[in-house]
């Protein structure tokens, strides 16, 4: 995934992620961008409500769809 230093907004263009996330109940945004003949993009943000066992839970994971 790509980030920007000290934003909390995760981006990638890997296909699947967003459906295999929405399958283990993490909601993400996915659409093409930045044009709507672009690849879709899928769009992970993290707030100050996630706890840590969210954040946890997320990094488990996208650590297992990577492999």
């Amino acid at each position: 995934m790509d980030s920007i230093e000290n934003y909390p907004a995760y981006c990638t263009h890997q296909s699947g992620v967003h459906e295999y996330l929405k399958e283990n109940g993490i909601m993400t945004a996915c659409f093409p961008y930045p044009t709507a003949t672009d690849l879709p993009v899928t769009r992970l943000i993290i707030s100050a409500l996630h706890l840590e066992k969210d954040l946890d839970r997320l990094a488990g994971l996208v650590n297992k769809y990577q492999k």
